[in-house]
């Protein structure tokens, strides 16, 4: 008969092993001996390169971050400056249209009247 592997060993001293090796490497990675002190001496100039990369690359997404929230705010105020602009321009307009001119004339008792014909330049008549 053909032998099946299982993933899971059946065997409580097989289990027991499996546990002790998972350990041994946990103990190991706490203590630093996966990558020894000799592989960092000899790569010294690798690591740092590497490390410098990696809080270079951090402090860039930071930055990036900070700017887009930035955009995003002075986008908003953009909108709203937008919105007092188109209202201002819409109370000018009412202001200066004809009939609140001559409402406002009459309210403060200048004693203007509109002319009834269109102005028309002098020099124009002193030519003829």
């Amino acid at each position: 008969m053909a032998k099946t592997e299982n993933s899971e060993p059946n065997d409580p001293q097989q289990q027991q092993q499996v546990a002790d090796r998972s350990e041994r490497i946990f103990i190991r990675i706490l203590k630093g001996k996966i990558v020894p002190y000799h592989f960092f001496k000899k790569h010294w100039m690798l690591v740092t390169v590497t490390v410098s990369m990696i809080l270079m690359s951090i402090a860039n997404k930071y930055e990036c971050q900070t700017k887009i929230t930035e955009i995003q705010r002075l986008e908003r105020e953009l909108k709203i400056m937008q919105a007092n602009r188109v209202e201002a321009s819409a109370n000018y307009n009412s202001l200066i249209r004809e009939s609140s001119m001559m409402q406002m004339v009459e309210t403060k008792q200048l004693d203007l009247i509109s002319p009834e014909c269109p102005p028309y330049n002098l020099s124009e008549y002193e030519a003829k």
